[in-house]
């Protein structure tokens, strides 16, 4: 992020001074929030040479746990393949009957909220601002790694310690980090575009019935399925899924 930053102010031909103060905020950040962890991370990174996994997974192997393609609607409907709490998850099996590895819910679970998405992708169409594509780039990345496409593959074999991690899936963690920041730029711009006089009631308007078309379609696509799964004797779960 602070790479970016730096990047956007050398393309405005920024005054060296900003950029230095800027660099050495940065490093200055580093450093303190590294100091605070390191009671965390000093463990971590001696754990990476002793614990079972030093021999590495194989590519294929980390691949298997990947998050299955439907998984993408937990971004609209978090409880969309049930909730443990209400002892009927079962997104955990249809990640094996995608070929995937068995995820629990919380392994598996990434949402940010459908508000702050109608304003993340509002506030890329209403005005962008060169922040924005940052982020927009790290959530994109983030979903590429979670749903297991090749750009693993370039981590695999060039970041050292990447070769252990199996759950990438959990790479949406960073999606809705990014998501949220985007929702909060995105605030920003249509609250920009109304005091000059520019009405972002269309936009929004346009990417609530994309996402309204989107989530009725697929939501009711996996209550469609649930049927098989009421037959097997998943009680309930239909309704459930309707409600969701």
């Amino acid at each position: 992020y602070v790479s970016a930053r730096i990047l956007g102010l050398l393309i405005d031909r920024a005054d060296v001074g900003r950029l230095v103060r800027l660099a050495a905020l940065a490093v200055a950040a580093l450093v303190v929030g590294g100091l605070l962890a390191g009671g965390q991370l000093g463990p971590t990174l001696e754990f990476t040479r002793l614990n079972y996994r030093v021999a590495g997974l194989s590519y294929q192997a980390q691949l298997s746990h990947a998050l299955a393609p439907p998984q993408l609607l937990l971004g609209l409907m978090p409880d969309i393949y049930g909730n443990p709490a209400d002892g009927n998850h079962w997104g955990a099996d249809l990640n094996t009957w995608w070929g995937k590895a068995y995820r629990v819910y919380s392994e598996s679970a990434w949402y940010f909220g459908v508000v702050p998405l109608v304003l993340a992708i509002a506030g890329l169409v209403v005005g962008p601002r060169r922040q924005s594509w940052f982020w927009l780039a790290l959530l994109v990345i983030a979903l590429a790694l979670a749903f297991g496409t090749p750009l693993n593959a370039v981590l695999y074999h060039l970041v050292p310690g990447y070769e252990q991690l199996s759950g990438i899936g959990r790479a949406v963690l960073l999606a809705c980090t990014a998501g949220a920041v985007l929702a909060a730029l995105g605030c920003e711009a249509v609250m920009s575009a109304s005091e000059q006089g520019r009405d972002p009631t269309r936009a929004v308007s346009a990417v609530c019935v994309v996402l309204l078309v989107a989530g009725l379609v697929g939501g009711l696509a996996v209550w469609v399925f649930t049927g098989s799964l009421e037959a097997v004797g998943m009680v309930g779960v239909g309704t459930y899924t309707l409600a969701q």
